[in-house]
């Protein structure tokens, strides 16, 4: 998904739109991780996150295609999902952890 955003919109906006997912994993960990979120954290999130808006928001205006931001936002959402999966598989550690993420399709 990467890959196809920034044949679309570019290696610039594709790559920032895609450092949103550290920011999705802040969202979520306390779901899913049973973290606790503290002021610092939403602070840094929503920061993040309006940044992205604004400067994807303004891109779609300005004729960047919708595809191409879709596809950097999925990558971001992958990223999130493989943090968030890699965190809870408590029983995989190390080298065969990094070999799973190497070898699985997605």
């Amino acid at each position: 998904m990467l890959f196809e955003a920034y044949a679309q919109i570019g290696v610039s906006l594709g790559m920032l739109i895609n450092y949103t997912g550290p920011a999705i994993v802040i969202a979520l960990s306390p779901f899913f991780l049973k973290e606790r979120i503290t002021f610092a954290k939403m602070a840094a999130l929503a920061a993040a996150l309006l940044g992205a808006f604004f400067i994807s928001g303004q891109a779609a205006t300005a004729g960047v295609n919708l595809w191409g931001l879709l596809c950097a936002g999925l990558s971001a959402v992958a990223y999130a999902v493989m943090v968030l999966s890699d965190k809870l598989a408590k029983e995989v550690s190390g080298t065969e952890n990094a070999a799973i993420q190497l070898f699985c399709p997605g």
